[in-house]
């Protein structure tokens, strides 16, 4: 069902794609139309050159132009709404934006092809604005030109993908998700070993969480201890370094098992139950495994960035441990 409606959200999105394509076909043109008439100001261009301004203000996509020193010399409506601040407060040079994002635009509307007039670059941008939200953008960027073909502006046309992205990475991590679960299914029902299964459910889950250390923990005569680790933990003869024992209650590990609730941990430093293993890291997220109420083991894995994971991991790390 849930697929089902991203592809009918996704169907729209396309149209509506469509929709903004038509509006962006005459925006050059009318650029060029505003700026050769500006030249010269006449009672009825005075009307027209309104009329291409109130065009602009109000198109669907974000606009920026650029002067060949960077200065901002127009910035609609949409775009300021992108960048999440007001007219009052919009830019005026690029200079302005953050040095992550500065050097990227810059490296794309300073290329040597666009500089040459050879061709249109588009790229996928992301971005947090200033009211704190995630922004992913499609950016066109073009040279402007004069009636009499001599260049005057870069052109950049923001184009608010956020919705359709996100769309599209979830799809991928549900595909993702279910590959997964699939091939820990098939691995379970190959084998009854509690070695073997665990060490291929942990390399799983390091390859989906992206990490190097992942750990299974199994629940033997009242204590939780480490069968099964990725590469990061092992000897060359493939066992464990140190192998832990730990109690019920004690580390975050512990008390997992003690509440049978999976938990992330954003930032280590901070966590007073927060044991380090072979070396410290900034992120954890550990899941109970329960068969009829009872614990049977713990999945625990960490991350060398601060806050790295979010709660689709847990709910799917979860669901993998309901597999289990």
């Amino acid at each position: 069902m849930l697929t089902d409606n991203l592809e009918i959200l996704r169907r729209a999105l396309e149209r509506e794609r469509k929709a903004k394509q038509i509006a962006e076909d005459i925006i050059e043109t009318r650029l060029r139309q505003l700026y050769d008439d500006n030249i010269s100001l006449s009672e009825n261009i005075t009307t027209q050159v309104e009329f291409q301004k109130n065009l602009i203000d109000n198109l669907v996509d974000g606009l920026m132009v650029f002067d060949f020193k960077m200065n901002i010399i127009k910035i609609n409506k949409e775009a300021l709404k992108l960048l999440g601040t007001t007219k009052n407060k919009a830019p005026t040079n690029l200079n302005q934006f953050k040095p992550i994002y500065r050097e990227k635009l810059l490296e794309i509307i300073s290329s040597h092809e666009i500089t040459k007039g050879k061709h249109k670059a588009q790229f996928i941008f992301n971005f947090i604005n200033r009211k704190r939200q995630l922004k992913y953008v499609n950016i066109k960027t073009s040279l402007l030109f004069t009636e009499k073909k001599k260049p005057y502006a870069y052109q950049v046309i923001i184009r608010d993908v956020t919705k359709e992205h996100l769309i599209d990475l979830e799809l991928k991590e549900q595909q993702q998700v279910l590959h997964i679960e699939s091939i820990i299914l098939k691995d379970l029902l190959a084998s009854n070993d509690l070695f073997h299964n665990g060490k291929s459910l942990v390399n799983h889950i390091a390859n989906y969480l992206n990490t190097d250390d992942c750990v299974f923990y199994a629940m033997i005569e009242d204590q939780l201890i480490q069968v099964a680790a990725t590469d990061e933990k092992l000897n060359k003869d493939k066992s464990i370094k140190k192998a832990l024992k730990i109690e019920i209650g004690e580390g975050v590990v512990g008390n997992v098992a003690l509440s049978k609730k999976g938990i992330i941990v954003k930032d280590t430093r901070k966590n007073k139950d927060y044991i380090i293993d072979d070396k410290a890291r900034l992120s954890e997220i550990t899941v109970p495994i329960i068969l009829d109420g009872k614990l049977i083991g713990i999945i625990d894995a960490e991350h060398l960035e601060i806050n790295y994971f979010k709660k689709r991991h847990l709910a799917i790390l979860t669901r993998i441990g309901n597999l289990i």
